[in-house]
């Protein structure tokens, strides 16, 4: 009997440390999932960031600030608002949905119309905004599709290479050269061959075009006597920012996302698990210098009209696996990006 119940307490004991064992394991598989969560949404946030940074304010060899040829102006038009490459707005701490940001988000293209005016497809949930968390606004001209005939008078036909079928009715574009560029709004499109003849039709409402605007100053597009290099490109505005997810983690708590609105389209979740974003500007206060180098760093609410040349980004993480009762881990990561368009 006594050698039995030796027996039973050793397989007891062996058993209690076995199960502790798979337990102790089983967290510390799951703290190293979280952890390399954690490192992988960090790596895609900063990466998405990353190359929309690198190409802001490309305009082919356009000129840096556009001729507005819609009825509404910039301000009221922050989807198309080519004139600002690099923007942005400071978060200030406060509960979900009652932040503040400097500037104010009522110049953004928020839902509901409480904000700037949206052309079409939905804004920015204001309610699901982290508070705190600055916005990044990005802002560029692509792909550059060549025009095929001159423009020497108003009344041209305005007909570009379209081998992709990128062109739609109600695509917005700039039409530039190395002298000059034109925003405007395409409503209808004929295509022949790979070749898209478009149309300029003048219209109402702050999204429609300009009754005679002028999409030159006299000098023709596309021709041997005016600049080189004439060419439509689409307008591509991005909005970036931190707000809540659409689900939870697998303990069912809320988690933070970055997400993306894409000039007129509905926003889109891009990576879960991003917590918080801080940006700081590099901005160059004698553009008119010919180094193009930045002078100091200042906060998005900071710049004025200094040109952006380098944003910084510092992007903080955390894991959407974790251990039942405790906190997720989090970590911050930070880089820096050239603004090779600007």
């Amino acid at each position: 009997m006594l050698e039995l119940l030796v027996a039973v307490t050793l397989g007891a004991l062996i058993t209690v440390a076995v199960v502790r064992l798979f337990a102790d394991s089983g967290r510390m598989n799951s703290d190293l999932l979280g952890q390399a969560r954690l490192q992988e949404s960090a790596r895609l946030a900063i990466g998405f960031i990353g190359r929309s940074v690198r190409a802001a304010g490309y305009m082919g060899c356009g000129a840096r600030q556009p001729v507005n040829g819609l009825n509404g102006a910039w301000a009221s038009i922050p989807e198309f608002d080519i004139s600002r490459p690099v923007a942005g707005a400071d978060g200030v701490a406060g509960a979900p949905g009652a932040g503040t940001w400097q500037p104010p988000v009522a110049g953004l293209p928020l839902r509901g119309g409480r904000g700037a005016p949206v052309f079409d497809r939905g804004g920015i949930d204001v309610d699901r905004l982290r508070a705190g968390s600055d916005i990044l606004i990005l802002r560029r001209v692509a792909p550059m599709l060549p025009l095929l005939r001159p423009i020497r008078a108003a009344g041209d036909p305005l007909v570009v290479a379209d081998p992709d079928r990128a062109l739609r009715p109600d695509t917005f574009a700039v039409l530039s050269d190395c002298g000059r560029a034109t925003l405007l709004r395409i409503t209808s499109v004929a295509r022949t061959g790979l070749a898209a003849r478009l149309a300029r039709t003048p219209g109402t409402g702050l999204f429609g075009n300009r009754a005679g605007a002028r999409l030159f100053d006299g000098a023709p597009y596309g021709d041997a006597a005016g600049p080189a290099g004439a060419a439509l490109g689409l307008v591509t505005s991005e909005f970036i920012y931190v707000a809540a997810g659409a689900g939870g983690d697998q303990r069912g708590r809320p988690v933070w996302s970055l997400w993306r609105k894409t000039s007129a389209q509905r926003p889109q979740e891009l990576v879960r698990g991003v917590d918080d974003m801080q940006i700081l500007f590099a901005v160059d206060l004698t553009p008119d210098d010919a180094d193009r180098a930045p002078n100091q760093w200042v906060p998005p609410s900071a710049t004025g009209t200094a040109a952006v040349r380098g944003v910084h980004l510092a992007v903080t993480a955390s894991a959407v696996d974790g251990v039942a009762g405790r906190p997720p881990a989090t970590r911050t990561f930070a880089a820096t990006f050239a603004v090779r368009g600007s």
